[in-house]
């Protein structure tokens, strides 16, 4: 009993640290207008895609560039091999590409029929170095494009994987507060 309440408390802690930070932006005051027209984020949130280079570094290309309908079935179960299924699965879930297969799709069928292509590489924020940040580039929707930043905390064996911030064609629909500018 005493361990069950124990465990029940650390996982009520742990989600009460996570926050969503980019519902405290309006567009007005995140983005700018460029003299092309188009805008550009100024906002916050740190591991923002417009940040490579002034508030993140690339430190290591998990994932080159692919095109899953282009790998055979081996190739795409090596590939969630590679990026684990925790993580796969995170980042089905925040794209929403599980409610457009079958029930009981595999993650490789997943990949074939609904990216286009991905990318992932492992970054690094300035000044928080014990985040261990994956950036998954996913190209989905034939034009669409999402950054999915997940930060892997290791518990003993096993490999969690948290939301740190989410983009879709530029616009911010996630930040934590642990990637947000204070």
């Amino acid at each position: 009993m005493f361990k069950t309440l124990v465990i029940s408390s650390l996982i009520l802690s742990a989600s009460a640290f996570a926050q969503d930070m980019s519902k405290n932006e309006d567009y007005k005051t995140a983005y700018t207008e460029q003299a092309d027209g188009s805008s550009r984020y100024v906002g916050k949130c740190l591991t923002h895609e417009d940040y490579e280079k002034s508030q993140f570094t690339v430190k290591d290309l998990i994932q080159k560039y692919v095109e899953p309908s282009e790998l055979s079935e081996q190739s795409l179960k090596d590939l969630v091999l590679l990026l684990g299924t925790d993580a796969v699965k995170k980042i089905f879930k925040v794209l929403e590409l599980n409610d457009l297969s079958d029930k009981n799709a595999s993650q490789e069928s997943i990949f074939k029929d609904y990216v286009d292509d991905i990318t992932v590489d492992m970054i690094e924020l300035k000044g928080r170095q014990e985040l261990h940040l994956l950036r998954f580039n996913v190209g989905i929707g034939g034009g669409n494009g999402a950054y999915v930043v997940l930060n892997q905390v290791q518990h003993g064996t096993k490999r969690k994987f948290q939301l740190m911030s989410y983009t879709m064609d530029g616009d911010l629909n996630y930040c934590d507060r642990a990637v947000w500018s204070k």
